[in-house]
């Protein structure tokens, strides 16, 4: 199936990448633009490209200070208020929980939350500068349910931005060994929901990535262990507005080199 609509197949002349092979069984009819190794109990149609569902695009993230509780605000200025908050997060990132806007910075004043351990619901949105976590990572605990949303509008060129968890000067969010979510098994459920939003640049992650959620980015980076099961929590988000997010299907990406291209 081709992407966005289109009806040529060409991102796959030689009918290699779609096919459905030989593991399990279809009760009903298959269409593949690759060959059907698997049985099928109904019709079976090889070399068929299917016209895929339009591009949809994701609602903009606005923030509204009125949509949070006010006893758990915390507004920053960078870089002016650089130095508090870091020590904010120096005195409570062994249980920390909040909503946290940061204005202005760059690429010099990063939004640190390398070690954290997030106790509640956890919203950090940054205008102008990286999220990183890049030596030990963000990890959850505690039973009860939460939502992580780390957002950001920074900017920078995918080029730049690596698996080593990056640099404030070439990840808009960089996370490096262990990024554990999982307050639970992973296969059997989890209390905790994240969703990871830069829309003008890269997120990368090296090590031991464990959670349910969702990234938004305009390229995204992962070596070494990553595990992501999509959790219907984050069909509505306080942010984006009344649209309720839905999947409406599921396409397969091929790794392949990091380009300036996104």
């Amino acid at each position: 199936m081709p992407e966005g609509g289109t009806t040529s197949c060409s991102d796959d002349p030689t009918n290699s990448k779609y096919k459905i092979g030989t593991s399990g069984s279809i009760a009903g009819n298959a269409t593949a633009w690759g060959t059907i190794s698997s049985t099928v109990s109904g019709t079976k149609t090889q070399n068929s490209c299917t016209r895929s569902a339009e591009l949809l695009t994701m609602p903009t993230f606005t923030f509204n200070a009125a949509n949070y509780p006010t006893a758990t605000m915390h507004q920053y200025t960078f870089p002016a208020d650089y130095a508090s908050f870091n020590s904010y997060i120096a005195a409570n990132k062994g249980s920390l929980s909040g909503t946290f806007y940061i204005s202005g910075g760059g690429a010099s004043y990063p939004v640190s939350l390398d070690g954290v351990t997030v106790s509640g619901d956890l919203t950090v949105i940054a205008t102008d500068s990286p999220i990183d976590a890049t030596t030990n990572g963000m990890s959850a605990s505690g039973s009860n349910d939460k939502l992580i949303v780390l957002a950001t509008w920074y900017s920078a060129s995918s080029a730049g931005c690596t698996t080593t968890g990056g640099n404030p000067a070439d990840c808009a969010i960089g996370i490096k060994n262990n990024f554990n979510m999982s307050s639970s098994s992973l296969t059997s459920g989890d209390n905790t929901a994240v969703l990871l939003y830069a829309p003008n640049g890269p997120v990368a992650f090296k090590n031991s990535a464990d959670f349910h959620g969702a990234v938004y980015a305009n390229n995204i980076q992962v070596k070494n262990n990553m595990n992501v099961s999509y959790d219907p929590r984050l069909e509505q988000v306080v942010g984006f507005g009344d649209s309720t997010l839905t999947i409406t299907d599921w396409q397969e990406c091929d790794p392949g080199a990091v380009t300036t291209s996104g």
